[in-house]
């Protein structure tokens, strides 16, 4: 029962003051230049009316001169005997004071970065982001946004991105992150995470062994996060290496962009459902571009339809264009061999669609922005009639996505997928498997739920069957995001109860995983007592919890039959939605 509790806008509320904070930001000059038109105004005007009074020059030169004098102080002698107009009282102490504001803003620029670097030896639980590249930058700015306190690590100096990265309130220290001395002055030791994002896996590899070093002496966990350029050397490593290290002190976490991309794109644009009754005909899919996102996705939707409940023997198809799909697809099916057991492959140049079953949704993985939007529109085009999906992939929410937004009605089907904001996300890269595995669970809540005839509402109502907690993952109010989290957490506490754990899918053809009918009833009562612990230890007020409890806060035999078959649903879809991520439950040896 991971949906249930209630109230809490923490996130959102950080993410509407980190805006505000770089709106200020950015109006600072203008402020004061503003403050500075207006003190010179107000001194024209005071010393001309001044001049006046006393006989004294009014020439515009001679008073422009005496104003000017204002901004350092020295506006000149004047008779005290002679009344000094409103508008000259207000220049001589506003002049002066928009200097200093402009020197002092001025000099903190020029000290930025050392007081950054200042406020680097002092800070602790913080996270360290080696490689400022755009999926560095875009997780910093992230992590801001969040709250997060950050440093960052970058070897090249004249890095354009440094100073996007420092003007976003985030300190860079230049030197090679695969230096322990480098780590050390970034704090690694007192952090909480360490993310590496440079243009090698065998650096960012590097550099969790140093972060590791770093930890020994740890009392709290540090977290490292590597992330590794190719995805059979990814899978590798997690097989190789558990989350955990020799001690507590340490988790490290192996994780490849595009296999993200590819799993946060299938979840928002599904191309089939997770049983023949979902999937009507044969599925279809288009994916134009057999990059890494590209083939990350083939892998991702073959990984989807083998967790499905579908009819032994049936494959979906799936169509790739691509200059060298031919010797991309060989390849593809070489390093899985499992691909063929579940869908069929056609490679091609170019798509005109004769001769095949309508694309249900395509995805143009294309690493050129404007090539990508360019094919994208043209696809729209040829496939408008069959009602097709197109996701075209851009670099950033502000990019292409921004784009179809404005124009929206112009481009119905056409949905913009921002790679780095979707996938160097704070909450999803810092969660790790637990993230993922939280949307995961979120999205079979709302198949169960809408099951049962209910549907999204700002409100919980029961005899109109709305609920809140059924909003897509991005909009969901961040206490139902917690509680996933929380439900996701505690997967490895069941698993243990019932002598299981989690082990990297590597046999497809492997029969599905089932728990007994004993261990999944008991599983159903532990996700329910954890609901109800995290209901008692999330409250604000105890007190305003006993007064007025939730209604599902009652022992299991006390529970509503549809309440139970949400703890039903959860463990029923677990070893499919683990096999989504590429993980299968297995019983430890006795």
């Amino acid at each position: 029962m991971s949906q249930r509790p209630g109230g809490g806008r923490r996130t959102r509320r950080t993410e509407q003051w980190g805006h505000v904070h770089h709106v200020l930001q950015d109006a600072q000059w203008w402020f004061i230049a503003g403050l500075a038109v207006a003190a010179a105004a107000l001194g024209l005007v005071g010393f001309r009316d001044y001049e006046r009074a006393v006989g004294g020059p009014t020439g515009f030169w001679d008073v422009t001169y005496r104003t000017l004098q204002l901004f350092t102080l020295e506006s000149g002698a004047l008779d005290i005997g002679q009344a000094i107009p409103p508008s000259l009282q207000v220049a001589r102490f506003l002049a002066p004071a928009v200097m200093a504001g402009a020197l002092v803003r001025a000099t903190l620029g020029l000290f930025r970065d050392q007081a950054q670097l200042l406020h680097v030896r002092i800070i602790r639980s913080h996270v360290v982001v080696c490689g400022v590249g755009r999926k560095g930058l875009a997780l910093a700015r992230s992590l801001r946004e969040r709250g997060y306190q950050v440093v960052a690590i970058d070897q090249d100096e004249e890095n354009d991105l440094v100073e996007s990265c420092r003007s976003a309130g985030v300190p860079v220290l230049i030197g090679d992150a695969t230096d322990i001395e480098v780590l050390r002055k970034a704090g690694v030791g007192r952090a909480a995470f360490v993310v590496a994002l440079c243009g090698e896996s065998g650096t960012n590899a590097q550099i969790a062994a140093l972060a590791q070093r770093l930890s020994e002496r740890r009392r709290r966990s540090l977290t490292c996060l590597a992330h590794v350029l190719e995805p059979e050397l990814c899978s590798l490593l997690r097989t190789r290496f558990p989350a955990a290290g020799d001690h507590a002190a340490f988790r490290l976490e192996f994780f490849d962009i595009y296999e993200r991309a590819a799993r946060v794109m299938m979840q928002r644009h599904r191309p089939f459902g997770d049983t023949d009754a979902d999937a009507v005909g044969q599925p279809h899919l288009l994916v134009i571009g057999l990059g890494r996102l590209g083939r990350s996705v083939v892998v991702q939707a073959a990984r989807n339809w083998k967790s499905g409940q579908h009819t032994p023997g049936r494959r979906f198809l799936i169509t790739v264009v691509d200059p060298g799909a031919t010797d991309a697809v060989r390849a593809l099916r070489a390093r899985h061999p499992e691909l063929d057991t579940v869908c069929r492959i056609e490679p091609a140049k170019a798509y005109d669609g004769s001769g095949t079953p309508p694309v249900t949704v395509a995805y143009v993985c294309i690493g050129n922005d404007a090539q990508a939007l360019q094919t994208g529109l043209l696809v729209h085009e040829q496939l408008q009639d069959q009602g097709t999906t197109v996701v075209i992939r851009g670099r950033t929410q502000q990019g292409l996505p921004a784009l179809l937004r404005t124009t929206e009605g112009s481009f119905d089907g056409l949905d913009g997928f921002a790679l780095l904001d979707q996938t160097c996300d704070a909450g999803l890269l810092l969660g790790g498997l637990n993230e993922a595995l939280a949307q995961l669970l979120h999205t079979s809540y709302v198949r169960t739920r809408e099951a049962q005839g209910w549907t999204y509402g700002a409100h919980r109502d029961a005899e109109r069957r709305t609920h809140p907690a059924l909003a897509p993952w991005p909009e969901l109010e961040y206490t139902y995001k917690d509680s996933n989290r929380d439900q996701a957490a505690h997967t490895w506490v069941k698993l243990a109860a019932v002598r299981c754990e989690l082990a990297e899918l590597i046999d497809w053809d492997a029969e599905p995983f089932s728990f007994t009918d004993d261990e999944f009833e008991a599983l159903a009562r532990l996700e329910h007592q954890r609901w109800m612990a995290y209901q008692q230890r999330t409250a604000r007020r105890a007190k305003a919890l006993r007064r007025r409890p939730h209604q599902d806060l009652v022992p299991w035999n006390r529970l509503p039959g549809e309440e139970q078959d949400i703890d039903r649903g959860f463990v029923r879809a677990l070893p499919q939605v683990l096999a989504q991520l590429g993980y299968q439950i297995v019983r430890r040896p006795s």
